[in-house]
């Protein structure tokens, strides 16, 4: 995760210069569509209390190709072998495959963040990042559902079961 402190940085540079408020979420974003690249590629964003409306560009691209290495190394396989298999199985069913499994990946690599947010909650750059004392950190697919890595504990931590709860 040597990329956390980049977007932490850029996260405590823009809040210093007043074009960002403290920062409230730091969102760990699936793209899908790097997989059909043979790349995965997670956005961590660095928000504020605007979140999705923050028009502060805080963001840095993550690799996570080391998880999904054998994802890749099956399917050029796969696209290797698929002749004999007398045309029904075409590229597109192996665009297909990658995609639906993809999602195992993904699971492993929020698992894999998720045992990694201690360590990233005791980094410098975190520790002096001008940040709410609500901090979240999240992971998902870009702008989409996401799942809590990390929620502060407290008063904003406490959930609610419908209104007036």
């Amino acid at each position: 995760m040597r990329d956390f402190p980049s977007v932490v940085r850029t996260g405590s540079q823009a809040a210093g210069a007043g074009g960002k408020g403290e920062i409230c979420t730091i969102y760990f974003s699936f793209l899908r569509t790097s997989i059909l690249e043979n790349r995965a590629a997670y956005r961590l964003d660095a928000y504020d209390e605007n979140w999705f409306l923050d028009r502060t560009e805080c963001s840095v691209l993550w690799e996570a190709d080391f998880i999904f290495a054998p994802l890749f190394r099956r399917m050029a396989e796969l696209e290797t072998v698929k002749s004999c298999y007398a045309r029904k199985i075409t590229s597109m069913d192996i665009e297909r495959i990658k995609l639906i499994e993809a999602i195992k990946y993904h699971l492993l690599t929020v698992e894999f963040i998720r045992s990694m947010v201690p360590m990233l909650l005791e980094c410098q750059g975190f520790c002096q990042m001008a940040k709410s004392p609500q901090i979240c950190l999240l992971a998902g697919e870009y702008r989409d559902q996401s799942e809590v890595l990390y929620a502060h504990p407290g008063p904003a931590a406490k959930q609610t079961n419908g209104a007036g709860a």
